[in-house]
């Protein structure tokens, strides 16, 4: 069972949906609460921290929803649908802090705010939106190919997010401008609900609930949740992809960086427009090539080799932190190392529920996204309290026109250091990952 063109086209749209959401908080939520709404960047990184803990819990509990749902509309197609609206609400309330609110009303409001944004609307919306994937096709190749759809759209909506964001938000008022967060967040906030809603309607689940890819007739796929858990607990992938993700968001979660590294390092926060146009070159170049790669080399070996080489470019970066040609040109070589990642990290969770459903006849699309998610989830958040609590020890004051050298070291670390260290954690992960792309194949062959 494969996705027709149109729905891999309404997929990724979905994927634009709530990602959009995601690229404004991680790129520019702490610099609108540190320069607009004027809230010290230590009590941002604690509120994160404490968020990333309750996600947890909304993780978990959104996966067993997910596994006990049963509908016309399939199993997580609906939720797809049922959070669109909360969710695109949840961000304009978080980019509008009320005015004139003494300092502990407005720090409620916020942590409040933020709170019914990343750990619930968001957590309903990315985690069923990933778990369809594996149900609306059960090709290991097309999905491949879905994938890589959805990362190109990502891509470059996240790229001319980044690359006209400034100049529109400078020509609205610049960052300490509330009116200024409340358009913008207000026409991001339309766009994603609209975008949710096309993937709803157009991309339809082909597995009916209950119905599996098993030879073995005596094992039911809608198994019962302790043992759909027992079965995930016992396999290592679930943990290496819960790791990988968290790997992967931190240096999300650190995004908001850019724009302090090309402001504050660089000098001249214009850089934004070409560090964001390198950023989608690559994705547009590289991820047509990603499921001949895959096939060629094996989905390990290509992660293998992109990740060795991010390590190498994020090195130099930080070696050569002032010298503007080089963090462009590692920006272009560094994003297109690490595409094949991008787009390999949603295939491999789909690779644990289809090893699951052969072998035992279980499958687990629920919670095995919410293993993502949650990695996802407690990842942004270390990184946007890396983010915060990186800036308060360099010293950071948005007062300053120029910062001290303990801040520009500070920014210059959270800009590729943390980065490469992410890269060689993601490195040693891949190399203990052991599952075939093709399930029935893994399922002979690894016990």
């Amino acid at each position: 069972m494969k996705t027709s063109k149109i729905e891999k086209v309404s997929y990724g749209l979905g994927g634009l949906g709530y990602q959009m959401t995601l690229a404004l908080t991680n790129a520019y939520l702490v610099l609108y609460y540190t320069d607009s709404v004027m809230v010290s960047a230590a009590f941002i990184g604690t509120m994160m921290l404490v968020a990333r803990i309750l996600d947890g819990a909304s993780d978990i509990v959104m996966g067993f929803v997910i596994e006990k749902t049963k509908s016309r509309f399939g199993k997580a197609r609906p939720w797809v649908m049922l959070g669109a609206v909360p969710l695109s609400a949840s961000l304009f309330l978080l980019f509008n802090v009320p005015s004139g609110l003494p300092e502990i009303p407005k720090n409620a409001y916020i942590f409040v705010t933020y709170v019914f944004m990343s750990v619930i609307c968001y957590t309903v919306v990315a985690l069923a939106h990933n778990a369809m994937l594996p149900r609306i096709s059960t090709d290991s190749g097309d999905r491949n190919v879905t994938a890589v759809v959805l990362g190109l759209m990502q891509g470059i909506m996240t790229a001319v997010m980044v690359g006209v964001f400034n100049p529109v938000l400078q020509a609205l008022g610049g960052e300490s401008s509330r009116h200024a967060w409340t358009m913008i967040s207000l026409m991001i906030s339309v766009i994603s609900s609209l975008l949710l809603t096309i993937c709803f309607i157009i991309t339809k689940e082909k597995l009916a609930v209950g119905e599996s890819l098993s030879d073995k007739k005596d094992m039911p796929a809608q198994s019962p949740i302790k043992e759909s858990l027992g079965f995930l607990l016992k396999d290592r992938h679930f943990y290496i992809i819960i790791v990988l993700f968290f790997t992967l968001a931190i240096t999300n979660g650190t995004a908001g960086i850019v724009v302090y590294f090309m402001r504050d390092v660089l000098g001249d926060a214009n850089l934004m427009g070409a560090f964001s146009g390198l950023s989608a070159l690559p994705m547009i170049l590289m991820m047509p090539l990603i499921p001949k790669l895959f096939e060629k080399l094996g989905k390990r070996k290509t992660l293998i080799y992109g990740l060795s080489a991010t390590i190498v470019i994020r090195i130099i970066r930080l070696i050569f932190s002032s010298n503007i040609p080089i963090q462009l040109a590692g920006t272009f070589l560094g994003t297109a190392t690490l595409v094949p990642l991008w787009i390999a990290a949603p295939t491999m969770i789909c690779d644990i529920v289809d090893y699951g459903d052969i072998k035992r006849g279980i499958r687990t699309e629920g919670l095995a996204t919410s293993a993502s998610s949650f990695g996802t989830k407690l990842g942004t958040g270390l990184g946007s309290v890396v983010l915060g609590f990186g800036l308060t020890i360099g010293g950071y004051n948005a007062e300053l026109a120029i910062q001290s050298r303990k801040t520009i070291d500070a920014i210059i670390v959270i800009m590729n250091g943390v980065p490469a260290l992410m890269c060689a954690i993601s490195l040693s992960l891949v190399l203990l990952w052991k599952l075939d792309t093709n399930a029935k194949k893994t399922a002979t062959l690894y016990g």
